[in-house]
């Protein structure tokens, strides 16, 4: 039996090469697409499960206002280093804890043994306790877990590093020394332990592993992350229900020294320390702000969401195509179903007929899917700037995807034509009836208007999403952001270890001075952030109006800066005056300057000369002669006022924010070196801020970027989103598009006595293509109203994330209609022109 019907089924595929090669391309694109979408989506969805106890292994994150005036701060990911001890000591209910953190800085580190130099980057070493090994599966390939991390100078290397070192041998037990290129110091290291590389679907990696230093004490300050394992059958819900009393217990002393407050009174008058439990698998794809912690891996939640719905989306669209085309041609096959009744055929037989061509179809496109998988995959990882490792589990994922696709698709494709052809009369249909009452069937149509408002909600959205971009490039940030080069290891410029400020500041100033003789560097500045770069690198801090009786304080970004800052990225003073000249730093800071958000916060009247009360870090002088930081607070008055520019990402509104002038007394923390450049020489620029970095570092490699680069890797991901959206559109459209050509040919081979009297007639090729096309056009007004209103809430919805967003009006909306209408008539202007101009005796000639 299974013979015969793959034999009819063979049989009808040669008859009908046409809609035979639609309905396999269609359902090749769709699950091609589908499977690479979904491998992606699994991929996302698999980080950190690899772990024996990551259902009840969480994250600490909190949320804060110390300052007890505005909104908290959103979801930050990392927490004082005296947290783990005092969860652990506090609630039973924790089994394991642990904690860890990246190292700080920006330079590079030398690692030597013996004769082999290598160099490793800041976030190739992770830096954490002993209780890493119990809440994470780390596989040890030589020494002990249990004591790899007791003693300060002692670290753990990953294989590969391990192998780079000492070659195939143990080397637990030897010496390496790893060395700071920034400040030149050394620091010998003793090989504790040799570990598996993490999986590539961890979110957090690392290539060296150092020990935590216990002695760092704190509960709020944001310098290690905190993760816990719960005891079996204990709920994270009634865990967090503990915490308020909990912080009140523990961080009230530190909290009251730093608010100026009783407890009580600072949570009435609206601060919020609040901890919350972030289970460990939805780390990878909820971000939160990790401030020691930036190199973590993250995803995007939005990005997984949107993409499995389109992977749904695509399936649909190619079932629909082989559905519709199905019931197209079931008029021309029901004399074949009359025939077979009438022979003894049972409804049951012919499901099983029609149900076997379907999963024929499912099964070829399967196969032809499986090789455009392997050929595809490494495109699409790019495409989406991520590595996926295909190893024995993608494998059996994807296997399975295409096993459960293919049935899926073969039974939703095949299972309405089946049940409907199958249940024709033999006697209305040996009398020509059915196919009349096929003419009258909407269905097909029904389906090909969800395609195309399918389509067209995929339409807008890609432009929306494009625009939201373009919007990001284009908008006026209130700096110049082009013609910038950027130092990002400045801190090699001085040896940090002597603290030696005299030292420090004169290697700035000639190293400032020896480049600005160069007639294309027009000014240079040191800043301890960039505009625009990300809230991990903003200080903030909170502020008080001398005067003011209320005692209210305010929360704004505090920003270290010299005099040409404003110079260089091409920031306006909107009243005052700016940082004075004088061509070495001033010995205290002397004055702040206010950006215009920060005097509307504070409510000040003619702000300048008005005083400020805040907290520095002051250098001072220990029993011992060094130089040591010790927090100092001061009363500065208002010089000037900066035009609001964007200091934080566009994501955000502009934030108050205040400027202080590098001095001798304070600390400084310098993070980057920027010089405005003329276009012109650009290489021979660069060659010598290159050959000026040598004579000042030689040892180590200048590390300097484009400003406008590093501005456009910011935003890198909402452009990846946007490409990749515009591709699985157009890839959705072309699926709906031979539906629509299948349909078209069908409808007009239907028609071709008609079209033949109708020109005999006297009809015209232009009323001949208005006639056949008329169905399309209603097929278009109809699904216009449907997509336009869903995408325009869809959309909305999504754009209101940003607090900078496109103005979503009627012209996204006409020219998503118009490109649809483009594709639909395009698809079956073809075969309606060639109905129209072909001569009437060839269309007349069979009658």
């Amino acid at each position: 039996m299974l013979n015969n019907y793959l034999k009819s089924t063979f049989r009808n595929l040669k008859k009908q090469k046409l809609y035979t090669g639609i309905n396999i391309l269609g359902l090749t694109m769709g699950m091609t697409l589908s499977v690479l979408i979904l491998t992606y989506v699994w991929h996302e969805r698999s980080f950190d499960r690899f772990n024996s106890n990551f259902k009840d292994t969480y994250r600490v994150i909190h949320q804060r206002n110390l300052w007890s005036s505005g909104e908290a701060i959103g979801l930050n990911g990392a927490s004082g280093n005296s947290l783990a001890t005092a969860l652990k000591d506090e609630f039973p209910e924790i089994r394991q804890i642990a904690r860890l953190s990246y190292m700080k800085g920006e330079n590079d580190f030398e690692i030597e043994y013996e004769e082999k130099k290598l160099r490793a980057k800041p976030w190739d070493f992770l830096v954490a306790d002993e209780g890493i090994f119990k809440v994470f599966d780390i596989e040890f390939i030589y020494g002990n877990p249990d004591n790899a991390l007791e003693e300060l100078n002692s670290i753990v290397l990953v294989e590969e590093e391990s192998r780079r070192i000492f070659g195939d041998i143990n080397p637990v037990g030897k010496f390496i020394s790893v060395k700071d290129l920034g400040t030149g110091r050394a620091i010998p290291y003793t090989v504790s332990g040799v570990a598996k590389s993490m999986p590539v679907n961890s979110h957090f990696n690392f290539k060296f592993l150092k020990p935590l230093d216990n002695r760092l004490r704190g509960l709020l300050s944001m310098q290690t992350n905190t993760y816990l394992t719960l005891s079996e059958g204990c709920e994270p819900e009634k865990l967090e229900s503990k915490f308020p009393a909990f912080v009140k217990k523990y961080f009230a002393p530190e909290i009251e020294a730093a608010a100026s407050k009783n407890y009580d009174e600072w949570v009435e008058s609206g601060g919020v320390w609040r901890l919350i439990l972030q289970p460990l698998k939805k780390i990878h794809l909820e971000y939160t702000y990790d401030i020691q912690g930036s190199q973590f891996v993250k995803g995007s939640l939005f990005q997984v969401r949107i993409l499995t719905v389109v992977a749904i989306f695509l399936i649909i669209l190619a079932c629909i195509n082989f559905i519709s085309l199905s019931t197209a041609k079931s008029g021309t096959r029901a004399k074949e179903i009359g025939i077979r009744k009438v022979s003894g055929a049972n409804r049951k037989q012919l499901i099983r007929q029609y149900l076997t061509e379907s999963f024929l179809f499912s099964f070829i496109s399967v196969i032809i899917s499986a090789v455009l998988v392997f050929l595809f995959s490494g495109l699409f990882n790019n495409l989406l700037h991520v590595n996926i490792h295909y190893d024995s589990e993608a494998v059996i994922f994807i296997t399975t995807a295409f096993i459960i696709i293919s049935v899926l698709v073969g039974f939703m494709a095949g299972s309405y034509p089946a049940f409907v052809l199958s249940s024709f009369m033999p006697n209305e249909v040996l009398k020509g009836q059915v196919v009349d009452k096929m003419k009258g069937i909407f269905i097909r149509y029904g389906l090909v208007v969800f395609q195309f408002s399918i389509s067209i909600i995929l339409i807008i959205s890609s432009i929306v999403v494009y625009k939201q971009f373009i919007l990001f490039d284009t908008k006026d940030l209130g700096f110049d952001k082009e013609n910038i080069l950027i130092v990002k290891n400045i801190d090699a410029l001085w040896n940090r270890q002597y603290n030696n400020i005299s030292e420090k500041e004169q290697r700035m100033a000639t190293f400032q001075r020896e480049l600005e003789q160069n007639q294309f560097i027009t000014k240079s500045s040191f800043s301890s952030t960039l505009p625009c770069m990300l809230n991990d690198r903003l200080n903030r801090t909170d502020i008080e109006i001398l005067g003011d009786t209320s005692g209210t304080r305010y929360q704004v970004d505090l920003t270290n800066i010299d005099f040409a800052f404003s110079e260089v990225f091409g920031i306006d003073v909107a009243d005052g005056k700016n940082f004075w000249n004088e061509g070495t730093l001033p010995q205290s800071i002397e004055g702040v300057m206010m950006n215009e958000k920060a005097v509307q916060l504070t409510g000040l009247q003619n702000p300048l000369g008005k005083l400020l009360k805040l907290s520095v870090y002051k250098w001072v002088k220990s029993a011992r002669g060094t130089d040591m930081l010790k927090p100092e607070s001061v009363t500065l008055p208002i010089i000037g006022i900066y035009k609001d520019f964007n200091s934080r990402n566009l994501y955000n509104d502009i934030w108050p924010a205040i400027y202080l002038h590098f001095s001798k007394d304070t600390y400084n923390p310098i993070q980057f070196f920027s010089a405005r450049i003329m276009p012109g020489d650009i290489a021979g620029t660069i060659a010598y801020l290159e050959d000026t970095w040598k004579k000042f570092v030689p040892d180590v490699p200048i590390e300097y970027s484009f400003y406008d680069k590093e501005f456009d890797n910011l935003y890198a991901g909402q452009k990846r989103l946007s490409q990749v959206f515009t591709f699985f559109t157009i890839m959705a459209i072309f699926i709906a598009c031979l539906g629509i050509l299948g349909l078209a040919a069908y409808t007009t081979e239907q028609r071709t006595k008609e079209i033949g009297i109708r020109k005999v007639m006297g009809a015209s090729v232009k009323r001949i293509v208005k006639i056949l096309s008329l169905i399309y056009v209603k097929i278009l007004g109809i699904a216009v109203l449907i997509a336009c209103p869903v995408g325009y809430i869809l959309l909305n919805n999504w754009l209101q994330k940003y607090y900078y967003r496109i103005n979503f009006g009627l012209t996204i909306l006409v020219i998503s209609v118009l490109i649809a209408a483009f594709v639909i008539f395009a698809s079956v202007s073809y075969y309606s022109l060639k109905a129209a101009l072909t001569n009437p005796s060839e269309t007349l000639k069979y009658e």
